[in-house]
């Protein structure tokens, strides 16, 4: 059995043995040890060290339950999870970079791409938009962005196609991008001439990380995706994957109507279907 004593009593006490006293004091200096370790608030206070501490006074923030808000709202979404479309106001095209501030972006493509495709920058389509329009008294154009190797791109062409000559005297052309690497000219002649796509047959021009941009911020590069712009060229309403007709002529037709359509479409929406 050992008793314990703090190391005042132990050096007190005579007849103590040699075993007790070494545990004394080393119970002694774990306490002073512990003793020290807390602040100087709390060993003048010991009833502070039992009352809990908030965390805004620890200085930990507390959790907000609140989700961001998305940047590109014009104002707080009150749209129900279900909706199809998401209105919003879309980020608009940017400026690709100088020469100077990247020569990359002018060089030219290795190997070059076939007289019977165009090449184009982002920033020459958004223009070429502008001045088809004015020439032609068009009220947009359907651009879509695809690539040989991508089954829902070809599968979703006729379907446009389709839209293209539906819509064509109502003031609504559809343009095809392709954004294939000129190694792969061959299979992109191919799609197109199987489906009868007419001119102009446009790839990309530079890099592809700047044409992305340059149609709009938004798009981060997933096909198929078609881009709805006005004949200022201003983005109205993007789709970022597949589309089917019950999907785009309601957006075609109310911007003809002068409806406000700007939006995206919401692709974990759609009928008899799941997320994507």
């Amino acid at each position: 059995m050992f008793s314990r004593f703090s190391p005042t009593t132990a050096r007190k006490t005579a007849a103590v043995e040699p075993v007790t006293i070494g545990c004394a004091l080393l119970l002694g200096a774990c306490s002073f040890a512990c003793q020290a370790r807390r602040s100087p608030l709390e060993r003048l206070s010991p009833s502070a060290t039992s009352a809990a501490v908030p965390p805004s006074a620890a200085g930990v923030a507390p959790r907000t339950a609140e989700p961001a808000q998305n940047p590109y709202l014009t104002e707080p979404s009150t749209q129900a999870p279900t909706d199809v479309n998401v209105a919003m106001q879309l980020p608009q095209p940017l400026l690709e970079p100088t020469p100077e501030q990247d020569p990359s972006q002018y060089v030219a493509a290795n190997p070059p791409w076939p007289a019977t495709l165009t090449e184009i920058y982002g920033s020459e389509l958004i223009r070429r938009i502008k001045e088809t329009a004015q020439r032609k008294g068009m009220k947009g154009v359907l651009i879509n962005a695809w690539a040989s190797w991508c089954g829902p791109c070809k599968v979703e062409m006729p379907l446009l196609l389709e839209l293209d000559r539906r819509y064509e005297k109502r003031g609504i052309d559809v343009w095809f991008v392709s954004v294939d690497k000129s190694t792969e000219a061959a299979r992109v002649e191919a799609v197109l001439r199987e489906r009868a796509v007419p001119a102009p047959h446009y790839v990309v021009k530079g890099r592809l990380g700047y044409f992305k941009e340059a149609l709009s911020p938004i798009w981060k590069g997933s096909l198929p995706s078609t881009f709805l712009f006005d004949a200022d060229g201003r983005l109205r309403y993007y789709w970022g994957a597949q589309v089917f007709e019950s999907e785009l002529v309601p957006v075609l037709d109310d911007f003809l109507a002068g409806k406000p359509i700007d939006g995206m479409a919401n692709f974990k929406v759609r009928r008899g279907s799941t997320d994507r």
